[in-house]
């Protein structure tokens, strides 16, 4: 397990929806105001660095990485596996993709933080 980090609990709830509805980040109230615009950044550049496996089933993957304040990452680890190896290895390979991230706002006075990210592949049937 990784390290606990204050600002983990902060940014811990933040999840993204890759299916392109429009769906707005919404701004949690244990976020910093700071980091609302940067999750939104980080969130879409991860989003063109996703591409999971074709499926008939939806699906859910929790990943949880850490960045340093510079934006490289230092570790990633599944903490909500899929149950398919296929899923899981492309919602990591789309971080590891993504790095280096944005440098951290400059309000974040912390060295690295530790991001939960939640990919969720969605499949809708036709009525």
């Amino acid at each position: 397990k990784m390290p606990n980090n204050p600002l983990l609990a902060k940014v811990a709830n933040f999840t993204s929806d890759f299916l392109m509805k429009k769906k707005e980040v919404k701004k949690d109230e244990k976020t910093p105001d700071y980091f609302v615009s940067y999750m939104k950044d980080v969130k879409n550049l991860i989003k063109k660095n996703w591409n999971p496996p074709k499926s008939s089933e939806s699906k859910r993957v929790t990943v949880l990485f850490k960045i340093t304040k510079e934006g490289n990452l230092i570790s990633s680890t599944i903490v909500e596996s899929s149950g398919i190896k296929e899923f899981d290895d492309a919602a990591v390979s789309a971080i590891e993709k993504t790095s280096p991230f944005p440098n951290l706002p400059s309000e974040c006075k912390d060295d690295t933080i530790n991001i939960q990210f939640t990919f969720d592949y969605n499949i809708f049937s036709k009525r």
